[in-house]
């Protein structure tokens, strides 16, 4: 072998030698970089998961709490129907007086005095009488409308479970995952 095919292959050894090391070098900071994407990545999942059970114990409460609000709802319902009930007693009650008030026969004069008292009162009760009657057509109204807020609570109270039913579905992918 020549000195110039000597020289020629001692040269290429060289460049061969620092390619090698400049991979090696290369595939060290690979091996680094992926270490650190992976603890990244599965720090990440790991948050989702995190997340994940929040959002289902947070649907869970909101679910309870508002079923408790409805059955709250529900209860005030039945609250006002009595309070109804019991107006339109005192509405005959009040009738039943104006009517008492008006048989009282025609007395001495002191008694004539007592009448026209009595007839102030009479006027004063029919115009409450109205006035109950009035009462008990706002609370018909009111009756209709928490009727109408029952029936919203139903429904609002369906989407919240149907969204806790969601959400167990997006976090079946990650219970699936095979670092779980």
């Amino acid at each position: 072998m020549s000195t110039t095919e000597r020289t020629l292959t001692e040269a290429l050894h060289q460049v061969m030698v620092e390619f090698e090391s400049e991979m090696l070098a290369e595939q060290k900071t690979g091996a680094a970089i992926s270490k650190k994407t992976n603890r990244f990545i599965k720090a990440v999942i790991y948050m989702f998961f995190a997340v994940s059970i929040y959002l289902v114990i947070q649907a869970y409460y909101l679910t309870t709490d508002v079923k408790l609000l409805g059955d709250n709802m529900v209860q005030m319902y039945e609250n006002f129907g009595k309070m109804a009930d019991d107006m339109n007693e005192m509405t005959g009650s009040v009738v039943h007086m104006s009517k008492n008030v008006q048989t009282i026969p025609v007395m001495s004069t002191e008694m004539g005095k007592m009448v026209a008292h009595v007839g102030i009162m009479r006027d004063d009760v029919v115009s409450m009488a109205a006035d109950v009657k009035t009462m008990d057509s706002h609370l018909g109204f009111i009756d209709v409308a928490v009727s109408d807020m029952a029936k919203r609570f139903i429904h609002l109270n369906q989407s919240v479970q149907f969204m806790s039913r969601n959400v167990g579905k997006m976090a079946q992918p990650v219970r699936k995952m095979p670092f779980m």
